[in-house]
């Protein structure tokens, strides 16, 4: 039980840094959304947005630092 304490106090500060740096820096994130790959359809009763393009760079920017972190 007590690994499972520790991976909550690590989800919980993660989540709080997280949301110190969009606090802060949301000024410098104004291409979160609008990259070519994002898909946004808009009509009368429907709205769908699928940012396929901002999902893959944050996961190869995600993979990249977990790669430096791991070695």
């Amino acid at each position: 039980m007590e690994y499972l304490a520790k991976y909550i106090i690590y989800i919980g500060l993660i989540t709080v840094c997280i949301g110190i740096f969009l606090y802060f820096f949301s000024d410098y994130l104004g291409w979160v959304g609008k990259t070519p790959l994002d898909f946004s359809y808009k009509s009368d009763n429907v709205n769908i947005y699928f940012p396929f393009g901002t999902m893959l760079v944050i996961s190869i920017a995600l993979t990249f630092i977990f790669n430096l972190l791991n070695k």
